[in-house]
């Protein structure tokens, strides 16, 4: 099945040895004689956030026919996944960023969520600064596919 994980779609098959089970919010994983943790949150529309290793995992399930989606969704807007604190605006209006890279990070859960551009684009609105804690669904920033070169 096709998931797509912080912005790259990827295949997701299950891996022999490692076993998942459900603790309320908490993922376990044992894998031989290790046995980790994780925290996911369920959100709308059934894709999830995983707290793993200090790391936040945005996955989505990629249906039959759907385009794959990136942090910044398809009309450029970067919403933010739950409430946070913006730890790091990292672009500024007018900059030109390439697909996959990091536009600012959030912090939700104690651990640092990186937003990164869905496609090669020009940031055009950044309504969020360092400090400011944004709730959930609030647009973080905006980009816009770069026209082509003449």
């Amino acid at each position: 099945m096709k998931w797509v994980v912080n912005g790259t779609e990827v295949e997701l098959e299950p891996t022999p040895g490692i076993e998942i089970s459900q603790d309320g919010e908490r993922l376990v994983l044992h894998a031989g004689n290790k046995t980790q943790t994780a925290l996911a949150l369920c959100q709308p529309g059934g894709n999830f956030l995983i707290s793993l290793e200090g790391q936040i995992l945005e996955v989505e399930r990629v249906t039959p026919g759907q385009k794959k989606s990136g942090s910044s969704g398809g009309d450029g807007r970067s919403l933010a996944p739950m409430p946070g604190l913006v730890v790091d605006v990292l672009v500024e209006e007018g900059q030109q960023v390439t697909r996959g890279q990091r536009l600012l990070v959030l912090e939700a859960m104690k651990s640092h969520l990186p937003v990164l551009a869905a496609f090669d684009a020009v940031v055009t609105q950044i309504p969020v600064s360092a400090g400011m804690q944004v709730s959930e669904g609030q647009v973080l920033v905006e980009i816009q596919p770069q026209s082509p070169q003449e």
